[in-house]
C-alpha cells in the first residue's frame, strides 16, 4: 500500500494502481495503458497538462511496460514500475510506501521532539 501527498492533500493506504494513476495524472496530465500488438501493454502519457496553454497533445509511449497479457496484471506490473521510478515526482507530489510515509512521520516527530 502508498501514500501520496499532493500539495496539501494526503492520499492514505492506496493500491499501487490508485497511487500511479495519482502521480499520473496529477496537475492535468493525461495517461493510459495500451496492449501491444504482439502481446503485453505499454504505458502511455502525454507530454503536457490539459490544464497548460499547450494542453490536449497526443499521447506519447513512454518506457514503461508489461509483459503480461493480461490487462489487470498488466496494469499492476505497469503501476508498481512507475512508483519505483521516481520520475514523475516533484517538490508538490510524492508516493511512498505505508510504512516508509510512516517511518518518515517518526523521523519528523523524533527530530521536534529535540528541538
Amino acid at each position: 500500500m502508498y501514500t501520496v501527498t499532493t500539495h496539501d492533500d494526503i492520499y492514505r493506504h492506496e493500491s499501487p494502481e490508485s497511487a500511479a494513476d495519482l502521480l499520473l495524472s496529477h496537475d492535468g496530465y493525461e495517461h493510459e495503458i495500451r496492449r501491444y500488438d504482439d502481446g503485453g501493454y505499454c504505458l502511455w502519457v502525454s507530454k503536457f497538462s490539459r490544464n497548460s496553454s499547450c494542453g490536449g497533445s497526443p499521447l506519447t509511449r513512454s518506457v514503461i511496460w508489461s509483459a503480461e497479457n493480461d490487462l489487470e496484471l498488466a496494469s499492476l506490473d505497469i503501476a508498481v514500475k512507475v512508483l519505483q521510478s521516481g520520475y514523475w515526482e516533484s517538490d508538490s507530489v510524492m508516493a511512498w510506501t505505508d510504512a516508509d510515509y510512516e517511518a518518515m512521520l517518526a523521523e519528523n516527530a523524533a527530530e521536534n521532539e529535540e528541538v
